[in-house]
């Protein structure tokens, strides 16, 4: 009776020297995991706070005409800076079949090289060729479009710079609604998040460690949209306790585009 006891006491022991580290280990990984969880849900709030704070923000942007006059100034310029759309396009899509045509010749290459003496092989290297010539044609098609297109450019010098300096434009309107989209995202979002809160989750560096680098104001297709982006690094110490990895990370992006508070939806009234 006394033996049978102390086997029972040590399979006891055994099952519970196996159990208890798994059972420990996975209730710390719920509990990172409902840590991330939170952070996550509080992060989202703060960033649609934040946008919502914006968009309403930005009516003032409306109101003094300034928004108007931005898209007028882009509308003004498509004119001019289609032909150097166009080019630029067709001059894009020209290399890609130069591309193209390095790789199937190198292909080709490679079958007649190490020919295979059957009939498929024979077949494939027919095709090849003749995938090859489509190339070719393919390419002297596109070069004398772009071609053309340079000369059409240099044929109106005039309208060619005037294209140039609303796509130039265009990219500072651009930066500047990035930056400002950047800026007043990472401004606002200390009225919802604390850097304490932050630390304490695990996201390092706290504020600072939150990233609005791409975020943006007005960059959509109808200029009409803030969107907030927010990247930040959230320590998981638990897997370096446990894997042995050096200052283990899980990089998490979150993001909320909603549309900022201008002149209603410019569609006209409905007639009476």
């Amino acid at each position: 009776m006394n033996q049978r006891w102390k086997r029972e006491c040590g399979s006891v022991v055994t099952e519970a020297s196996i159990v208890l580290p798994l059972f420990i280990i996975t209730t710390y990984l719920i509990i990172n995991f409902v840590n991330i969880f939170s952070l996550h849900n509080k992060v989202q709030f703060s960033i649609n706070a934040v946008a919502h704070e914006m968009a309403s923000c930005l009516y003032l942007d409306s109101a003094l005409h300034i928004h108007q006059t931005v898209d007028q100034i882009s509308s003004d310029g498509d004119e001019y800076t289609e032909p150097i759309d166009t080019t630029s396009d067709d001059i894009m899509e020209c290399l890609e079949s130069v591309q193209n045509l390095k790789n199937d010749t190198n292909t080709m290459v490679s079958q007649v090289a190490n020919p295979d003496l059957s009939k498929q092989g024979f077949d494939d290297i027919k095709s090849q060729t003749d995938q090859v010539k489509q190339d070719v044609n393919d390419t002297k098609e596109k070069a004398q479009t772009a071609v053309d297109d340079v000369k059409n450019l240099a044929e109106n010098p005039k309208e060619t710079a005037i294209g140039a300096g609303f796509i130039g434009v265009d990219a500072l309107i651009y930066l500047v609604r990035s930056g400002g989209g950047s800026l007043a995202a990472q401004t606002l979002i200390g009225q919802y998040l604390s850097d304490e809160y932050l630390r304490v989750h695990g996201v390092k560096d706290g504020l600072s460690g939150l990233s609005f680098s791409e975020s943006s104001i007005f960059n959509d297709e109808d200029s009409r949209m803030v969107d907030i982006v927010v990247k930040y690094d959230v320590s998981l110490k638990f897997f370096k306790l446990v894997l042995g990895v050096d200052e283990p990370k899980m990089t998490v992006v979150q993001r909320v585009t909603i549309p900022a508070w201008l002149d209603g939806d410019r569609q006209p009234l409905p007639s009476q």
